[in-house]
């Protein structure tokens, strides 16, 4: 009886989805404060190469990326069922799109993104913190070249 359940569940598993995630989060997944009818994203738990930040969060708009919100600091060890545990997170982002409703990015926001190399970036933003891109590879290119110019190398990193 225990070995047919066992079955059962792995064979589950297989279809509802490759990964069984240890932390239960689904993904991509943010954790966000709402303040005055404003969203922060306070934490990004993710996989994808590519992340579009959402518009809203809880109904509300999506104003500021956190201090830390993308830092890969925190590791998310997945349990792949087909490779085991291994390690995922911000890191690997390779593109990311913030929304038009963002205005302000945290301090050290994406610290240690080093894998991020194109950032689609509202031209509504004014307040940039410092180190908010600190270590990306995105600042060097033109666009990232740009961004650093308007806001300053300390405020987005080098």
């Amino acid at each position: 009886m225990v070995i047919a359940f066992l079955i059962i569940l792995g064979v589950a598993l297989l279809f509802l989805g490759r990964y069984v995630y240890l932390r239960g989060y689904l993904w991509p997944h943010y954790t966000y404060v709402v303040e005055n009818g404003q969203a922060t994203i306070t934490r990004y738990y993710g996989r994808s190469k590519h992340v579009v930040i959402p518009e809203k969060l809880g109904g509300a708009p999506v104003t500021r990326i956190g201090d830390y919100a993308f830092v890969p600091n925190d590791p998310i060890y997945v349990f792949d069922v087909s490779w085991g545990a291994r390690l995922t997170g911000s890191q690997k982002i390779v593109s990311l799109k913030i929304p038009d409703s963002v205005t302000a990015i945290g301090g050290s926001a994406f610290w240690g993104c080093s894998s991020l190399q194109d950032v689609d970036t509202p031209s509504r933003i004014i307040s940039v913190d410092q180190d908010a891109f600190y270590g990306t590879p995105w600042l060097n290119t033109t666009t990232g070249q740009e961004f650093l110019n308007k806001f300053g190398s300390q405020n987005v990193g080098r």
